[in-house]
């Protein structure tokens, strides 16, 4: 810091120099002028050039416009990772259903009023307050925080991403991100400890006997059916968010708005109000009609409930892809003489690869371990893992519990590892055999 104050010091006492001497000089308006009006057009345009950058440097036009474009760009982002926080959060039913104590949620109460109480209208009342507060914060993200779009994918040539070396930045978050992956990590690891201890907290021998349990009593039905329900809505979701992320994003129409709001819309309403939905309007048909009252009970509503949840993830991961993408870029494509579908075929769908993958993915994980919007609609037809989990652990068989939860725990990470292989030799972001070598 020293070296650059010293050298901006020495810089002004050369510029003060330079116009003192030149002022003794100066005895009419051509000697006044740059050069006395003879040093060309080259050397006239690099003076112009470094002296407004300069200027525009010291009236902080760049800070101005890294505030507004740079920054501002984040708070999309931010306002996303907040939204979903806080949705997580207060419709979470796991955690306070399993260590909240006495300490009561929304989620956890409408979940006791129906199953406990057989109270639907009391619950349905409850579900209104807790979809009141989630919607609310989705309609603030959703109008206000995406007023502005910003493209970083242009097509043209950009230099490689420049990562932080500075030390004092990296070396403070690196502690703090190793601590909170640690305790992570803690937590992780205690699972699979706990299906091995014969009896955790009391005897710490080896045993398979949870495991043994586990699939004595209805473990394989209950991955199979998991893992089943999961396989099919994973597709149909990836495909239903990419398409409407394209229609959002690239077409003009009038229910456009309608359609991203709608597709949307599930990020807001936690899993227990949307079971009650699913409960007040299936149990007896649509409106008490007796339509589509079939379905209920059936693997179909829980692979509607896995595509509902799942959806707007997709969706807003393909909106955010297709957002990055400059319009230039398909425009080349239409002025070559490229119809609609060779375009999206040909230039924004392999753009939007990553975005269908990670969409792909994303609904398989997140359906396979979904508990607070399909423990209210699962039937002893269809065993779900984390149903199991949630069952055994209210019994206090913790054991099995973490059983359970250790083979899912593998499957989820191993779906995690398959994805990020496909996307690295598939992906858009994959890396072309020669390039190191030429580069």
């Amino acid at each position: 810091m020293a070296i650059k104050l010293a050298l901006l010091f020495v810089f002004f006492g050369i510029m003060l120099a330079v116009g003192i001497r030149c002022r003794r000089h100066a005895t009419d308006v051509n000697s006044f002028v740059l050069g006395g009006r003879s040093v060309g057009a080259w050397l006239t345009a690099f003076a112009y050039g470094t002296s407004y950058f300069s200027a525009v440097i010291f009236v902080g036009y760049a800070g101005q416009f890294g505030w507004n474009f740079g920054l501002a760009s984040t708070w999309i982002g931010l306002g996303n990772a907040f939204l979903v926080t806080f949705i997580e959060s207060v419709a979470d039913f796991a955690n306070p259903m399993m260590i909240g104590g006495s300490f009561d949620t929304l989620a956890t109460t409408i979940y006791l009023q129906v199953t406990g109480a057989y109270d639907k209208a009391g619950a349905s009342a409850m579900a209104v307050v807790l979809l009141s507060l989630t919607l609310i914060l989705f309609l603030i993200q959703k109008y206000y925080l995406e007023k502005r779009t910003y493209a970083t994918l242009t097509g043209k040539a950009s230099r490689a991403r420049m990562l932080i070396a500075d030390k004092s930045v990296t070396r403070p978050l690196t502690i703090l991100c190793s601590l909170f992956s640690a305790f992570v990590i803690l937590m992780y690891v205690s699972i699979p400890f706990g299906a091995l201890f014969n009896l955790w907290g009391r005897d710490y021998s080896l045993t398979f006997k949870h495991f043994e349990y586990m699939f004595k009593y209805s473990g394989l039905k209950a991955f199979r059916d998991s893992f089943v329900l999961s396989l099919i809505a994973s597709p149909i979701t990836a495909l239903l968010s990419m398409i409407i992320s394209y229609l959002v994003v690239k077409r003009k129409f009038r229910t456009k708005g309608l359609i991203e709001f709608a597709s949307m819309l599930a990020m807001a309403v936690p899993g227990t109000v949307l079971g009650v939905g699913y409960i007040r309007g299936f149990a007896n048909g649509v409106f008490h009609t007796g339509f589509l009252q079939g379905l209920y009970g059936t693997g179909a509503i829980l692979v509607i409930v896995f595509i509902v949840r799942s959806l707007p993830v997709g969706t807003r991961s393909g909106i955010s892809a297709l957002r990055q993408i400059d319009k230039s870029i398909e425009e080349s494509a239409y002025d070559l003489g490229a119809g609609s579908g060779k375009v999206f075929t040909s230039v924004t769908l392999p753009l939007i690869k990553d975005s269908f993958l990670s969409g792909l993915v994303t609904t398989f994980v997140r359906s396979i371990t979904a508990i607070s919007a399909i423990i209210l609609l699962v039937t002893p037809q269809y065993l779900l893992i984390t149903t199991q989990i949630n069952e055994f652990a209210e019994k206090g068989k913790y054991g099995v519990a973490c059983a359970y939860a250790t083979i899912l725990i593998a499957i989820v990470y191993a779906s995690i590892v398959i994805m990020n292989l496909v996307t690295k030799y598939f992906g858009t972001s994959r890396k072309i055999k020669g390039d190191s070598e030429n580069a």
